[in-house]
């Protein structure tokens, strides 16, 4: 089995992929698991490494692109709530997610 969270470019520099485009597919009946989702989003959106920032924001540009992204399904996740606009808004700007308004409005729509 051929391990591919390690690749090389065609300059011959290594790169991972495995943080940008492996996520698990989110249902209606796994929405529960949007919350910690979303607190790992804010805290990155916070974190103090460039790393991390960087790779935040490599994902949010994929996400329009790459239906295997973790934030293109989280994206997807959030349709159907009351501020799925005002949510979306802010991860597509790496912004943090107010977490007590999206509780709520994820509970309103189970």
């Amino acid at each position: 089995m051929a391990d591919d969270s390690a690749q090389e470019d065609s300059d011959g520099q290594g790169h991972n992929s495995f943080m940008v485009c492996h996520a698990p597919v989110w249902s209606r009946a796994s929405t529960i698991q949007l919350v910690p989702a979303v607190r790992l989003y804010n805290a990155s959106t916070q974190s103090n490494s460039s790393t991390a920032k960087k790779i935040l924001h490599a994902d949010m540009q994929l996400s329009s692109q790459c239906d295997d992204c973790w934030s293109f399904h989280i994206l997807s996740a959030m349709d159907g709530l009351t501020q799925s606009y005002l949510f979306k808004e802010r991860l597509l700007k790496c912004e943090p997610i107010d977490l007590d308004h999206f509780v709520v409005d994820l509970r309103e729509r189970h």
